[in-house]
């Protein structure tokens, strides 16, 4: 049976939602500082303590070196781009071989274990639409303890040793002039492309109970794997109907209506997970 591993390191107001939703269906990993634990006492839900890992020597060490290439502070480059190598140290502690991670703000709207994976991982891989978009995320993914570790590997030889650091040499000099930055999502696009690692891309619909489902990328924009307009919005936000205890979504290119298992609400979106949620949409 596959849980689901979310990582939050402060409390925050919306993660409260977060968990009741996410815990409803799904076995949740809860890795986080002491702040967080108080949701170890909902159903479903286990607390680990993230100080147990990242103030390990490895973990110090990588910081001392640490170099933030972005537009964000050095706490949040550096917590992006550690966390994968969190997942790799859980996974070997716990003997697990695979988790299902899912973002603090992103919520599932079923069991993840009747989801019909194809592949040993799977994330959000959306379209290139151009050059420096390298935005494969772990928002939602299968992740496997192979991919955790050659993560790692990667990481170090672009980072540490710098055999590998010319994988990200024209994006860093690229967001000197352009926002955004070097994130996690990099490299897990620089893992797919280059072949060192299979993934299956949950962007794509796929059955589930003779229905065509997908996950979403963003509930603050439209893009899908077809197109950066793809799905309906409202008033900005992708339309969520609600139909027989199930949500879809409404694909502007095939005019068909999809059922979304997650919402992923980042940024400004994160305000949405309050106790209105259940207004409008299904869980």
């Amino acid at each position: 049976m596959k849980s689901l591993l979310i990582i939050h390191d402060e409390y925050s107001k919306y993660l409260k939602k977060s968990i009741e939703v996410n815990s409803r269906n799904n076995h949740i990993y809860l890795i986080g500082n002491k702040s967080v634990n108080v949701f170890s006492n909902n159903k479903n839900v286990e607390f680990i303590d993230l100080q147990k890992y990242t103030s390990s020597k490895k973990f110090s060490n990588i910081q001392k070196k640490f170099i933030k290439y972005g537009d964000k502070s050095f706490q949040w480059h550096y917590f992006n781009l550690i966390r994968m190598m969190v997942y790799k140290d859980f996974m070997e502690e716990y003997k697990i071989s695979e988790v299902f991670s899912c973002d603090s703000d992103n919520i599932l709207l079923d069991n993840i274990n009747k989801y019909p994976f194809s592949k040993k991982n799977a994330l959000c891989i959306p379209t290139l639409w151009d050059e420096f978009y390298h935005a494969s995320s772990i928002h939602s993914g299968l992740i496997s303890i192979d991919f955790a570790q050659k993560y790692e590997i990667l990481y170090d030889d672009i980072f540490i040793n710098r055999s590998k650091f010319n994988l990200v040499e024209e994006k860093i000099n690229y967001h000197k002039t352009h926002r955004g930055g070097l994130t996690d999502m990099t490299l897990y696009h620089i893992m797919i492309s280059t072949g060192i690692v299979e993934a299956q891309n949950l962007l794509e619909p796929i059955l589930i109970d003779d229905e065509k489902c997908i996950f979403i990328n963003n509930f603050s924009n439209g893009e899908g794997p077809k197109s950066q307009n793809q799905y309906k919005l409202r008033k900005g936000k992708i339309q969520i109907k609600k139909q027989d205890g199930k949500n879809y979504v409404y694909d502007e290119i095939e005019k068909t209506t999809l059922r979304t298992f997650n919402i992923h609400f980042q940024g400004t979106a994160k305000k949405d997970l309050n106790w209105r949620l259940s207004q409008k949409i299904v869980y």
